[in-house]
């Protein structure tokens, strides 16, 4: 499930044109995609409606841990919608970076004029790409007992 958040992120962005559609809704999917990563991690769970943590120890990966920090932040635990409404601070931006530095995709900025500047990116690596939708398709037509099915199964009421 690793690769869940990054694979969303590179089938939202439009390879023709380098540029992610909505990125407000994307950054939906990222944090639901997040709470699907926690369960199959076992890190939290659902439980009357709420989100729990049931293990808060670091995952070794830098925004999962942000994730699980923030959910074990407020006073009451939150339902899983409200989770999803809320995602963090520049969520795409990470995730862009974590797919920068891996060299899967590159920035490329243009200027329109002298103050507006837009980024463009650039899959460089189109065979992560197939495997991003070939992984989806299967995990999406999944109807066995392997962890991917399992944690959709917990998120996606969540979602």
């Amino acid at each position: 499930m690793d690769w869940l958040c990054e694979d969303l992120l590179l089938l939202a962005l439009n390879a023709g044109q380098g540029r992610l559609g909505r990125t407000f809704a994307i950054s939906y999917g990222l944090a639901g995609a997040e709470l699907v990563r926690l369960a199959a991690r076992g890190r939290i769970d659902v439980m009357d409606d709420q989100v729990v943590v049931r293990s808060p120890a670091p995952t070794g990966d830098v925004e999962l841990d942000a994730a699980l920090a923030r959910i074990g932040e407020p006073e009451s635990p939150l339902r899983p919608g409200e989770w999803v409404a809320r995602p963090r601070p520049r969520i795409c931006g990470r995730y862009l970076e974590q797919l920068t530095a891996t060299g899967v995709i590159c920035a490329q900025t243009r200027f329109g004029t002298t103050w507006f500047r837009t980024t463009r990116w650039r899959i460089t690596q189109t065979g992560r790409l197939a495997e991003a939708r070939q992984r989806l398709d299967l995990t999406a037509c999944s109807a066995g007992p392997d962890p991917a099915y399992r944690a959709w199964r917990i998120a996606a009421p969540m979602i």
